[in-house]
């Protein structure tokens, strides 16, 4: 019965004031339910100018920790968000390189669905991947998108990373290698 009844207060504080946030909602009905504003009547008026001013500095600590929580909150949603993203990519990622290895087990040519949204220029290089195998001599840019990585103190001294054919044209369609 009770939580009726704050519903409805809720409700009707929400419909005549729709742009009124969710703590001073919350305030107004807590008045309302502990009967406040009669226990402060109740007060003399210097108790009452001394409690008012207390709960107003008291207040804005208490408005500043949720401005703070909320915030961090939201960065910590985004965070995870992004990381749900990744994730997702990485998965789909996966699913066209197992979708590449199969067509070239087919022996693919670049006619195939998959190398439909690809220009001219990156056509003839998916024709050089998929007769050779490789990229040497070529000069390309790509996209790396890893968590993290290591070099020496020199920073010549990095680690090389052999990418499947399957990743390259993976890259290519999602264009994350571009050629120069």
């Amino acid at each position: 019965m009770e939580a009726e009844r704050i519903l409805g207060m809720l409700d009707f504080f929400l419909r005549r004031a729709p742009n009124a946030t969710f703590g001073f909602l919350d305030s107004k009905i807590k008045a309302r339910v502990n009967k406040t504003l009669t226990w402060l009547d109740e007060k003399t008026l210097p108790e009452q100018e001394d409690l008012i001013q207390f709960v107003i500095r008291r207040g804005a600590l208490t408005c500043q920790a949720s401005k703070n929580f909320n915030n961090l909150l939201y960065e910590e949603i985004g965070k995870r968000c992004a990381k749900a993203n990744s994730k997702k990519e990485r998965l789909e990622r996966k699913r066209l390189e197992k979708d590449i290895k199969r067509a070239i087990a087919e022996n693919a040519k670049t006619t195939n669905p998959l190398f439909v949204n690809i220009d001219e220029k990156q056509k003839r290089i998916l024709r050089v991947i998929l007769k050779n195998g490789n990229l040497i001599g070529q000069l390309l840019s790509h996209k790396w998108e890893l968590d993290d990585g290591y070099w020496k103190v020199n920073e010549d001294e990095a680690e090389d990373i052999d990418i499947s054919q399957e990743g390259v044209i993976a890259d290519l369609i999602l264009k994350d290698l571009e050629f120069i």
